[in-house]
């Protein structure tokens, strides 16, 4: 570029640096970190989230088995049952054997003789009518009446644990369903023996498990909790949210990739397993650090009660404190003691005021006597004294059986109760029946049941009700969720039904008991009752209304 000689001679500077540049470059480290970064799209594959093979737990010849390949079940539902005449019996026996009380009654008897005979030649001795012979054998009496009214009370007991051992044989004899899903393979049918084969192949298919293969260059990336979008290769292609689960700690070498494992719900049974799928993690959806190692990470030695407070990484307050003194960084205000313990939270209404409990440290010389602190009755409790002599009462129940209540009720009277037995009864549900809507004649219930067996349905009953026509029962299940996708089905078939609840009346007993003489503790109690029924527990009642049921 030509210059005129008139003009002046400007020399250009380089620009001074701006001020902001600094910043600008510090917010520019800072934020780079939380830029999330995109991740391709990886091979999976959809599997069953569990798979059983059912077997029975004792060997034997199959009696029925309720289900085929591809029906639903849920859990703890009976699958299969084996032959069990003989088990059967046993318990029979068993509960025949642990009724009988003849043997305490006659016990209880003996005893009351012996003890007002050992009265008698106590009297006469002390007035020199009786030889200290006849008074020390109706002492020996007694105390042999009274051991041998125990031995009969221990052999009871011996015949109530047979009774319970018989009734966990039958409960073997039946298998049930670990898990609710569908039936993959069934192995074996009724008339066949078993012993350590599975019957049955179950798979939970909600939710379903989606397996990953992911190179080693993404180890890091990829973290608990983060949401991944699953497109399933041949059915319902369209993307299905994941979350991830597992995130495997150690790679294969031979292939340089690591597993990764999310959970797909899958409530509908829509989504079937089996099939390859290619999933995407949302870049996004990835939890903050700080959640990421407590939930992930291995646990380090030392505490780890979720009470206790743990001392933060000496790294990461490091990191803090050279943070805060970078211009430009600011942090909210520390929350964290110097000891690295965190303050507790006030208490609601206290205004950030904190109280500490004073416990006043036991005395040495009445230790042993201070009170044992136990659970705290309800409130209704208190309320169930009785005027004569303070003892709380109890209801026990509800007992399905005349004959357990029977059991119970002899057993709590040997221990020294008045008890007193009521009958009560409610309506439960029974079932669930699908049907079609009643037609007027005979004739137009066969043109259904025709129009039925062109669709492919073969499993349908004709039934008749009186003053109500006549209808077809499609079904009848234990189980409202069987009934409802029963229901379901006939609808997308075009077939009208309606589904009936029904009910039946069930009968239960109480015992109501008040102690005869002296206060028993409710540990007690719960023992007496566990040596008939297991886990049944007594609940306190109003003393007065028990005193008037027994007038």
């Amino acid at each position: 570029m030509n210059r005129s000689p008139d003009e002046p001679f400007l020399v250009r500077r380089p620009a001074p640096p701006s001020r902001l540049a600094p910043l600008l470059a510090l917010a520019l480290c800072w934020s780079g970190a939380a830029w999330p970064v995109e991740l391709p799209r990886f091979d999976c594959v959809i599997t069953p989230f569990k798979m059983a093979d059912v077997a029975s737990p004792v060997p034997g010849v199959l009696e029925v088995v309720h289900l085929d390949r591809s029906d639903r079940v849920e859990q703890g539902q009976v699958v299969a049952a084996l032959d069990s005449g003989v088990e059967r019996a046993s318990l029979e026996l068993s509960r025949v054997r642990a009724t009988m009380n003849s043997e305490v009654h006659l016990g209880k008897i003996n005893l009351a003789f012996a003890e007002r005979e050992k009265a008698r030649l106590d009297s006469l001795y002390t007035k020199k009518v009786a030889s200290f012979h006849d008074k020390d054998r109706a002492e020996r009496d007694a105390a042999l009446s009274q051991w041998k009214l125990r031995q009969a009370r221990d052999v009871k007991k011996l015949r109530q644990l047979e009774l319970h051992k018989a009734e966990e044989v039958l409960r073997q004899k039946t298998v049930r369903s670990p898990l609710s899903g569908v039936v993959l393979e069934r192995y074996k049918s009724a008339g066949e023996y078993v012993e350590d084969q599975p019957i049955l192949r179950l798979a939970q298919l909600d939710p379903l498990n989606v397996e990953a293969i992911v190179p080693m260059e993404f180890f890091g990336k990829i973290q608990v909790g983060m949401v991944g979008e699953v497109v399933p290769e041949t059915i319902l292609k369209r993307p299905h949210e994941a979350s991830v689960k597992v995130v495997d700690w150690m790679g294969n070498a031979a292939s340089g990739t690591f597993g990764v494992r999310l959970e797909l719900p899958n409530p509908d049974y829509r989504l079937p397993a089996g099939q390859k799928c290619v999933v995407r993690f949302l870049p996004g959806s990835a939890p903050s650090p700080a959640v990421v190692q407590q939930n992930s990470m291995p646990a380090e030695t030392g505490s780890t009660h979720p009470d206790e407070d743990v001392e933060a990484p000496a790294p990461a307050l490091a990191a803090r404190g050279e943070a805060q003194q970078r211009p430009g960084v600011e942090f909210p205000p520390e929350t964290v003691e110097p000891s690295g313990l965190a303050e507790p939270e006030p208490m609601a209404g206290e205004a950030g005021v904190h109280t500490e409990a004073v416990v006043p440290e036991p005395d040495p010389d009445t230790a042993l006597e201070m009170p044992v602190e136990t659970e705290a009755e309800p409130e209704h409790a208190l309320a169930g004294l009785s005027p004569s002599g303070g003892h709380r009462c109890h209801a026990i129940g509800p007992l399905q059986s005349a004959d357990l209540a029977d059991q119970l009720s002899v057993l709590l009277d040997d221990n020294g109760f008045r008890v007193s037995r009521r009958e009560t009864s409610e309506q439960v549900q029974a079932g669930f029946s699908v049907e079609t809507p009643d037609r007027d004649n005979r004739q137009a219930v066969r043109e259904l049941a025709a129009q039925l067996r062109e669709q492919g349905i073969r499993d349908m009953q004709i039934m008749r009700r009186k003053g109500r026509g006549w209808r077809i029962s499609l079904g009848y299940y234990t189980k409202r969720k069987l009934a409802e996708l029963r229901h379901e089905k006939f609808s997308i078939l075009g077939v009208e039904t309606v589904m009936t609840e029904h009910t039946k009346s069930r009968a239960s007993w109480w015992l109501d008991l008040i102690p005869a003489s002296g206060e028993i503790s409710d540990q007690a109690l719960r023992e007496i009752i566990d040596g008939i029924v297991v886990g049944l527990r007594p609940e306190p009642i109003d003393c007065p209304a028990v005193l008037t049921a027994q007038r």
